[in-house]
């Protein structure tokens, strides 16, 4: 039986990438992953196990021309490589073009900005001569793929996607306590940084504590720079850096998820939590907020960098009943379900086949 090679030119390893892979080895085993990665980052320590059919090889083990030479060596039938910004990536693409085809994963969002037109006007000549192909997240990033010369024949949507089925389970197995009473906790998953919009957030929790005086609390969990700044509060508790496997405690307890993000590509939680089922507040370059909120119906956006504005929003969600609440949650998780692996996997076949 014929395998399939896919050599993967990734940055850090994420915990949903390899919630992909190991669902694809599990419906294609002829499938063999090949995945050179990034040292893990600090603030971000998940612990992967192994998968039977992968390999896992860390970048920083080989020279430039080692790694090169390595991955020609592999004799890989696809390879699929995380963005155009490290080089060695790029060299490898371009000594395998032509041979195998090479898929490019971008997760930018088009914004309109110089560095963007900048990007576009060279795309075409300098990025996508090395790909056949290019694997986005979402609509929202297939105008910025145009822009860089991709047809629309070679344009895959659909990159990032939650273990829907394990975080719908967290779902039907709370929904009918929440229903009862629902959890008055807004829930932030994520790294404490600027970018990450956390101080933001304490200051947008303060304020609509401060116009509301009722029982909300906030619960963080993460690590970062900012971790030994963070805001005490007697209604913020930071529960620091978890594993995955500690998150059904945490849903259990949480009523509203946040992402108060300047920027973020994606961002894989928001379907996550949408799954779990709860509302979501999320700042306008969210990409996920696209997909999975619908302004009203089972969350809310606000404008970056206005904690003004997010203390409003946090307030209308305080003003809601525990009924109301309940019935947006259903509606998140409604929509977390429109995207799932087998979403992923058919696109990962269509594109090697």
């Amino acid at each position: 039986m014929k395998r399939n090679k896919l050599l993967w030119l990734y940055p850090e390893m994420a915990g949903y990438l390899f919630d992909c892979i190991k669902k694809a080895r599990e419906l294609f085993p002829t499938f063999e992953f090949h995945i050179i990665r990034w040292p893990l980052n600090d603030e971000a320590p998940f612990s992967f196990g192994e998968i039977e059919g992968v390999t896992w090889y860390n970048k920083s083990d080989y020279s430039e021309t080692e790694l090169v030479s390595f991955c020609g060596a592999l004799n890989p039938d696809h390879v699929f490589c995380s963005g155009w910004n490290d080089k060695n990536y790029l060299k490898i693409c371009k000594s395998l073009k032509g041979s195998i085809g090479i898929t490019l994963l971008l997760d930018n969002y088009w914004e309109n900005t110089i560095r963007q037109h900048i990007a576009s006007l060279l795309g075409p000549l300098f990025i996508k001569r090395h790909f056949d192909s290019v694997w986005v997240p979402g609509t929202l990033h297939k105008k910025y793929a145009k822009k860089l010369g991709f047809k629309s024949n070679q344009i895959y949507t659909q990159f990032y996607c939650a273990d829907v089925d394990k975080f719908n389970a967290e779902y039907n197995a709370n929904k009918e306590l929440k229903k009862k009473k629902y959890p008055h906790r807004f829930l932030y998953v994520g790294r404490y940084l600027t970018l990450k919009g956390v101080e933001d957030l304490w200051q947008a929790f303060t304020l609509a504590k401060n116009k509301t005086n009722n029982d909300w609390e906030l619960v963080m969990v993460g690590a970062g720079e900012l971790y030994e700044t963070r805001k005490i509060h007697p209604n913020i508790r930071h529960l620091g850096f978890i594993q995955p496997s500690e998150l059904p405690e945490i849903i259990k307890d949480a009523g509203v998820f946040v992402m108060p993000s300047h920027y973020d590509h994606w961002g894989v939680a928001v379907h996550e939590f949408a799954a779990a089922g709860l509302p979501l507040i999320c700042s306008e370059k969210v990409g996920a907020a696209s997909q999975f909120l619908i302004q009203s119906e089972n969350g809310y956006l606000f404008p970056i960098k206005s904690p003004d504005s997010m203390a409003e929003v946090m307030v209308q969600i305080m003003n809601l009943s525990d009924e109301a609440l309940a019935k947006m949650g259903e509606k998140s998780n409604e929509l977390a379900r429109t995207l799932t692996y087998e979403n992923w996997l058919n696109t990962l076949n269509n594109i090697v086949q």
